[in-house]
């Protein structure tokens, strides 16, 4: 079979795609698994590391889960560290559908004194593939202009939590264009809360999206091979786009959703003979065609294997 080559295209904000928690079962493991993965880390480009102090728990961070698996594997194999390794999580984003203006007032009473901070905030969606725009519209002087940085900390800091399933709100754009302060209870800090909690409003006004990432897919395959493969695809939520013959081979190339993708190596393998194979790049992100739990509560959005 001749090379197929699928360049990916990765969004400063998207990346990484995937990430595995290892959880070492000792301090003394949380030590030695730091050793060896940050000597891992000199060999491998295709993954980044991510270690947590008080923990110990570490996090890998890649795009592609055969590079993630061989480092694990080989942890694994070494038996130097005792530990729990997590599931491949897929980085799913949050987003907002439509416009909304939430208007928000922070106000707490403490001591003799108070806190006061008042925001008017509209929300909207941007472009996908774009973070985080923050607008200042404000006429007059209803928010003086050394409290407008504090509430672009406030969304700044807030999106990263999520509204609906703990990942990061993305291509959105809010613009403060009204508020109110007082000359003694307003400070940036209670801007910056304001500014906070004006975004969690939007958790209940029925206006964010769960995305997820869809990879470009490019198989190679025997003809014979075909049915069973575009059948998986479809149990995959997967898309083909075009199937044309190459030199004897199906050069099979469609969309599916990352967490659709995970295991798939081996399903292929499987499926194939060991006869097909397959490349991978990022697409684009896509609404999950799910609707919104009855209690509102997500289930970890893990990619589950096959």
């Amino acid at each position: 079979m001749t090379e197929i080559p699928l360049e990916p295209t990765l969004d400063a904000f998207v990346w990484p795609l995937l990430t595995v928690t290892i959880r070492p079962k000792s301090p003394a493991d949380a030590e030695k698994l730091a050793e060896v993965l940050k000597v891992r880390l000199d060999v491998e480009a295709s993954f980044f590391l991510a270690l947590d102090d008080q923990t110990g728990e570490a996090v890998l961070e890649g795009d592609d889960e055969a590079d993630l698996d061989r480092v694990i594997t080989a942890l694994k194999g070494q038996g130097k560290v005792e530990a729990d390794f997590g599931a491949p999580q897929v980085a799913y984003r949050e987003t907002l559908t439509r416009r909304i203006v939430i208007d928000h007032t922070y106000r707490k009473l403490i001591g003799g004194g108070g806190v006061f901070a008042r925001v008017v905030l509209a929300f909207e969606p941007c472009k996908t593939g774009t973070g985080f725009t923050f607008e200042n519209a404000i006429m007059r002087g209803a928010v003086p202009g050394d409290y407008i940085p504090a509430v672009f900390k406030g969304l700044d800091a807030a999106r990263y939590d999520g509204l609906i399933a703990g990942f990061p709100v993305v291509a959105f754009k809010a613009t403060l264009f009204d508020g109110a302060y007082h000359d003694l209870d307003s400070s940036p800090e209670a801007f910056e809360i304001a500014a906070r909690e004006a975004f969690e409003k939007l958790r209940d006004k029925d206006v964010v999206a769960l995305l997820e990432p869809i990879m470009t897919v490019r198989i190679q395959a025997p003809p014979d091979c075909l049915p069973a493969i575009i059948a998986d695809l479809g149990d995959r939520r997967g898309v083909v786009r075009d199937k044309p013959m190459r030199g004897g081979a199906m050069d099979i190339l469609a969309e599916i959703p990352l967490a659709g993708l995970l295991g798939y190596r081996n399903v292929l393998t499987a499926m194939s003979g060991g006869r097909a194979r397959y490349v991978s790049g990022f697409a684009h992100y896509a609404p999950v065609p799910v609707e919104t739990p009855p209690d509102g509560v997500f289930p970890p959005a893990m990619g589950m294997r096959a």
